[in-house]
């Protein structure tokens, strides 16, 4: 009884390899109603031959036409990678108002939601991004230094404090280096129109 219950499967096993087998090594099958022995020849639609490309080309093209780019066509840019727009260097977000701070010359240019810029429309100012809408479409951008920039040390710094009279002059920093806290809250109550208490 034991034994005939193993020789089944055994059997069973036996035959699967054999099939595996004679599929595996046997040669091509040829086509229903051919002659044994022969082998239908294959055919296939005839392909140009693809240009031949050097390495250096093709990384140039891959490039150039970004994948998930809605249309795949190389944009024209400027330093910060965005048609004709100045680089996006702060977002200012406060209780009622938020700006985006643009490089410009010889200032910068603050922007709320709503306001335009090289023919771009500000659609929303959130917390580290930018949404405009224009001629190419909806991009968001999110803040970038200056593209020259090397690792600044403190020392390095050459802002100035910010000043208590109601001057009308911008404070600005290096463009190089982060400003210093107090020139940003003296900045946001500038664009703000608030006062910051301190903390």
């Amino acid at each position: 009884m034991t034994i005939s219950r193993l020789l089944l499967p055994l059997f069973l096993c036996c035959l699967l390899i054999g099939v595996i087998f004679k599929l595996a090594f046997a040669p091509e099958a040829s086509h229903v109603g051919a002659e044994p022995g022969t082998v239908a020849p294959k055919t296939t639609a005839a392909t140009p031959p693809l240009p031949a490309f050097t390495s250096e080309e093709a990384v140039k093209v891959i490039l150039a036409r970004p994948l998930f780019a809605p249309r795949r066509r190389p944009l024209p840019s400027s330093e910060t990678g965005h048609i004709n727009l100045p680089r996006l260097t702060g977002i200012i977000t406060g209780p009622g108002d938020r700006k985006a701070i643009f490089a410009g010359e010889p200032h910068s240019i603050a922007i709320s939601a709503g306001g335009s810029i090289e023919g771009y429309t500000v659609t929303s100012i959130e917390a580290g991004t930018v949404t405009l809408s224009g001629p190419v479409g909806t991009m968001t951008l999110h803040p970038q230094r200056a593209a020259d920039n090397a690792v600044t040390t403190p020392s390095q710094s050459t802002t100035t404090a910010p000043q208590s009279s109601g001057s009308n002059q911008p404070l600005t920093s290096q463009p190089d280096e982060q400003p210093s806290p107090a020139i940003i809250d003296e900045m946001r109550r500038r664009l703000l129109g608030t006062q910051r208490t301190g903390e």
